[in-house]
């Protein structure tokens, strides 16, 4: 049975034993800024003397354990009658909403070892397999090129080239909030306009890395990726991104870098 911690800074030891599988959950815990799309953040623990398992609720899951079979745990508690009570009174004028979050389980950043347990406890399980790659070094040197924040009004351009974006009203609010709440770098032609650009997810992680056609082969998303790990380590956290395994451009960028 899982119940909610109100002290967060008790869950430091368990999440410090693998950091970058943990980076989302440190994000979220220590160092993300008050979300206002966010419904609800709700932390639990097995046992919050001694924590060995955390999950974190929200418009997604968050999830680490110790033991694998933890997750039995989460599972029990997105299935309860609490939880389904506080979805409802949280989004009790937002029905599309309650019904994302409740028709499924939405785990962001979960260990295989988890997807496959769901997989044996006899849940569907629909899951994007990426590789974390981090930065795990000091930080690295200062960007060759002229590099500046986006914009709120770049939500648009920026949206239009995310590939798991819906390409809506509310796609795009999402990315205006991204970009007005963590940190985003872009290179700007002579016309003011941004031509490659980085930004984080709520997650922390770096992620919407593109640069324009016209501008490729030039090293700007090299340049970019590198300002913006400064600047995630300026904030505190760790440095990751979660790349599709089929994302063959991204990950030779996060190899080479």
């Amino acid at each position: 049975m899982l119940t909610e911690l109100k002290d967060p800074e008790r869950l430091r030891g368990l999440l410090a034993e693998n950091p970058p599988v943990t980076a989302m959950l440190h994000y979220t815990l220590f160092c993300r800024g008050p979300e206002p799309a966010e419904p609800f953040q709700l932390v639990l623990t097995d046992d919050p003397g001694d924590p060995s398992c955390v999950l974190v609720t929200g418009w997604s899951s968050f999830f680490y354990a110790r033991e694998t079979e933890k997750l039995d745990l989460a599972l029990a508690y997105l299935d309860s009658p609490a939880y389904r009570e506080l979805v409802e009174k949280a989004l009790e004028d937002d029905p599309e909403g309650r019904e994302h979050l409740l028709d499924c389980y939405r785990f962001a950043g979960l260990e295989e070892r988890f997807c496959e347990r769901l997989v044996k406890v006899g849940e569907p399980v629909h899951w994007t397999r990426c590789w974390v790659h981090y930065w795990g070094s000091p930080p690295p040197r200062e960007p060759t090129v002229p590099l500046s924040p986006l914009s709120p009004e770049h939500a648009g351009l920026v949206e239009a080239h995310w590939e798991f974006g819906g390409h809506d009203e509310g796609s795009i609010a999402y990315i205006r909030r991204r970009i007005e709440s963590g940190p985003t770098l872009a290179y700007y032609d002579e016309g003011g306009e941004p031509v490659a650009w980085c930004i984080t997810h709520g997650s922390g992680s770096l992620g919407h890395v593109y640069t324009r056609r016209a501008y490729r082969r030039q090293g700007l998303a090299l340049e970019i990726t590198y300002g913006m790990v400064r600047a995630v380590l300026a904030g505190g956290w760790l440095p990751h991104a979660h790349i599709k395994q089929d994302n063959e451009p991204s990950l030779a960028l996060a190899r080479r870098a």
